[in-house]
C-alpha cells in the first residue's frame, strides 16, 4: 500500500512527502541505476529539476526507450544524495570529507548548483577542521590520505581546488611543528613535492606573522 501523505501547504511537508516518494519508489516510471544501488524515480520530478535527465529522457538516446540510466561513474551515496536533493529541493546535511566531495563534484556535474555550493562550503569547512583533529588525536594516516587527495586529483576545477588546498594548509597550521617530528609526515612531504612546498610556505608565513 503506498504511504499517504496529507496534503498541506507547507514546504517542509510538501518536501517530506517527496523523500517519501523517492524511497518507496511507488508510481516510478523512470530507473536509475548505479553500481549495487538502484532507485525507481519519477521522470516528471528528475526531468523538471535536472536537466541531464531531462535530456536522458528525451528524443533518441537509448534510456528514452528502456526507461534505466546507469550511473555507474558516479559514488553511490553521491548520487543518493543528489536524489534527495532533486526530490525535496533541500541541501542534505553532511559532515564528512566524502560526501562533502561527492555532493561538490556531483552537483558541478549535473549543474544543480546549490548542491555545488553546498558541497564546496562543507568541504572547505570539513578538510579544515579534519586536518586539525586528525592530527591532534594521532590519525595521521587519514589525514595524509586526505591531503594527498586534495593534493593529486584533478576531478576539479583549479579555482576550487585551490581554496581546497588552502583550507587543508590552515588546518595544518596548529598542529604544524609537532606533525614536522613525524616519520609518515616528513615522508608525506618528501613524496608529493607540490604539498611539501605549499606546506612550507604556510609555515613561513605563520611565522613571519608572529
Amino acid at each position: 500500500m503506498p504511504p499517504t501523505v496529507a496534503a498541506t501547504d507547507s514546504g517542509q511537508d510538501l518536501a517530506k512527502a517527496q523523500k517519501i516518494l523517492l524511497e518507496s519508489g511507488d508510481w516510478s516510471d523512470l530507473t536509475i541505476k548505479c553500481r549495487d544501488r538502484t532507485w525507481r524515480v519519477h521522470r516528471n520530478i528528475v526531468c523538471a529539476r535536472c536537466d541531464f535527465f531531462k535530456a536522458a529522457c528525451s528524443g533518441s538516446f537509448s534510456e528514452a526507450t528502456s526507461k534505466i540510466i546507469t550511473l555507474d561513474d558516479d559514488p553511490p551515496t553521491g548520487v543518493e544524495l543528489m536524489l534527495e536533493y532533486i526530490y525535496t529541493m533541500k541541501v542534505p546535511v553532511i559532515c564528512t570529507f566524502d560526501s562533502a566531495k561527492e555532493m561538490y563534484m556531483l552537483g558541478d556535474k549535473y549543474n544543480l548548483p546549490p548542491l555545488r555550493t553546498a558541497g564546496f562550503t562543507t568541504l572547505c569547512t570539513v578538510i579544515k577542521s579534519t586536518c586539525i583533529v586528525y592530527s591532534v588525536k594521532g590519525k595521521l594516516d587519514r589525514m595524509i590520505a586526505m591531503v594527498e587527495d586534495i593534493w593529486s586529483a584533478s576531478e576539479v576545477d583549479q579555482l576550487s581546488h585551490g581554496a581546497f588546498k588552502s583550507a587543508a594548509l590552515e588546518g595544518l597550521r596548529v598542529p604544524a611543528r609537532s606533525l614536522l617530528d613525524e616519520v609518515d609526515f616528513q615522508s608525506l612531504i618528501w613524496r608529493n613535492k607540490s604539498f611539501g612546498l605549499a606546506f612550507m610556505k604556510e609555515m613561513m608565513g605563520t611565522s613571519r606573522t608572529k
